[in-house]
């Protein structure tokens, strides 16, 4: 990927200019404390780099388990409405 293609999700979740961005892909800079919270808020491979930096893996384990938890909710949600879908074609004869 192009260091432009690279930029392009950064300079949208930042509000920061092209240059900056490719300092930082170039390692030349980092972001400030305003754009790095919103490449956390944005990406979730930043988020998870800095969580390993800062020792906090199992923060990352739990946003995982949080988020298959409401994958897991949605899917029995879809089952339930399913199931009471079928048993009321069943109980009307069709």
């Amino acid at each position: 990927m192009t260091p432009i293609k690279q930029s392009r999700p950064s300079l949208r979740w930042t509000g920061a200019n092209e240059r900056t961005v490719k300092n930082w892909l170039a390692g030349r800079y980092g972001p400030n404390g305003d754009h790095l919270i919103c490449l956390f808020r944005y990406s979730n491979v930043v988020l998870d780099a800095f969580l390993r930096l800062a020792g906090r893996e199992q923060a990352i384990h739990a946003k995982r388990l949080v988020a298959l938890r409401a994958a897991l909710a949605d899917a029995l949600t879809k089952i339930d409405f399913e199931h009471r879908r079928e048993k009321a074609n069943l109980d009307s004869g069709q």
